[in-house]
């Protein structure tokens, strides 16, 4: 019983010889293709049809210099990503330092070097760089476009839009600079705009300024001995009428303020207008303020006002300084002198030749052409005197009434 028992457990546990049938009937043929140990395997692939073991990979990886390199030849393109999913279509984790982590190297003349084309883009970005590390301090930025030839005159950067959005918004949250130009080139431009219709070619907004705030800061700490300024504004076209350069301010302080610290002129004007007003101030709104006011705490021996005609056929019978007021209606003083000094309030110095005309010559209609005020005593050494006797004449003033020429007579005293 026990030896058959045994035989029965054996013929069970027994490895049977593989049955193998005519191969006309079926075929056996073995699935080794994912197994690069079965069979004869280089271990160094040096044929173009050798399989790429990992242990080559592997032990090579870290010296190649260039670990995948597409050669074409063809017009076609030669190598393409085509992500239909929503994840990064490629991906490159580099560990370089100092090294280029993408060098693109092309023969282009009017091609392009690097093309992205994002046709349903709404509210992504074609392209984003970002930087995360507190420590960075490039002065070049993470964005750098380098044209490496003097003789070059493309565009460093080229941005197209055809939209109405900005072309370039810089969104500058920290203290530094938005914008920064280091221009070092001789006769160019570090800003040119061309091309701008009935909209503003600079528009800046800000809003609520601390101490110190500036719109616009024009700095130049070298000694500037030539050229048109800081600020420079051209209208080229005889035939545009608009204003130059506009100031509107809608708060209290100055629309303008030059604050001149060095020994030259604050404002200078140099106009080629032969009939039109050089300098204009309209003050149609002003009552009861001032429409020009000038001072100085300093002054000892300059001129407030200097009016300086050195032309040899100036004939104009308004004069060099000329004060009107300019409604019938009116009833206040068109000039006004106060001194609470000791000097004199009115300096008149006629340099003209004899024969030349008067050095004041009063204009009036029907009514008094002098008004002395002040107080009256009777005595020799008040302005007016109330004394009705007369001493000896001692000359005459010539004076001319309605183009007769007369006489006044003048006394040594009224006593």
């Amino acid at each position: 019983m026990a030896s058959k028992e045994k035989r029965l457990i054996n013929s069970l546990t027994r490895k049977k010889p593989e049955a193998r049938i005519p191969i006309a009937q079926d075929m056996y043929l073995p699935n080794q293709s994912g197994d690069h140990s079965k069979g004869r395997v280089n271990t160094t692939p040096s044929n173009d049809t050798d399989l790429v073991n990992k242990k080559y990979v592997d032990d090579t990886h870290s010296s190649l210099t260039a670990p995948i390199t597409l050669e074409n030849s063809t017009a076609s393109t030669a190598f393409t990503i085509d992500q239909n999913s929503s994840e990064n279509a490629l991906v490159i984790d580099s560990e370089a330092t100092s090294s280029v982590c993408i060098d693109v190297a092309t023969v282009e003349t009017i091609g392009k070097g690097l093309q992205i084309i994002a046709p349903s883009l709404t509210s992504g970005n074609a392209i984003f760089t970002y930087s995360t590390g507190s420590a960075f301090s490039s002065t070049t930025g993470l964005i750098r476009a380098y044209i490496d030839h003097a003789s070059a005159t493309g565009v460093g950067i080229g941005i197209q839009n055809d939209g109405t959005g900005a072309g370039l918004k810089v969104d500058q949250n920290g203290a530094g600079s938005g914008i920064d130009i280091d221009h070092d080139g001789v006769g160019g431009r570090s800003i040119s705009s061309t091309n701008t219709t009935d909209g503003n070619v600079f528009h800046t907004y800000t809003g609520t300024g601390g101490a110190g705030h500036k719109t616009f800061l024009f700095r130049a700490s070298g000694v500037l001995n030539s050229g048109d300024g800081m600020l420079y504004a051209d209208m080229s076209n005889s035939s545009s009428t608009v204003p130059v350069i506009r100031s509107q301010n809608s708060g209290t302080g100055s629309g303008i303020l030059i604050d001149q610290n060095g020994n030259g002129q604050a404002l200078l004007i140099d106009t080629e207008s032969t009939s039109v007003t050089a300098f204009e101030i309209a003050a149609d709104a002003t009552t009861t303020g001032n429409m020009m006011y000038a001072h100085s705490t300093s002054f000892t021996t300059g001129t407030g006002f200097l009016l300086d005609v050195n032309n040899a056929t100036y004939s104009s019978n308004t004069g060099i300084l000329f004060v009107r007021s300019d409604h019938a209606s009116s009833t206040g003083r068109v000039a006004q002198f106060v001194n609470d000094g000791t000097g004199v309030t009115v300096n008149i110095d006629h340099n003209g030749a004899s024969g030349d005309p008067f050095v004041i010559s009063l204009t009036t209609q029907d009514i008094g052409m002098i008004n002395f005020v002040a107080t009256e005593d009777a005595d020799a050494t008040s302005a007016l005197s109330s004394l009705t006797t007369s001493g000896a004449i001692t000359g005459h003033i010539q004076v001319e009434i309605n183009g007769v020429s007369r006489w006044i007579a003048h006394y040594a005293d009224p006593s």
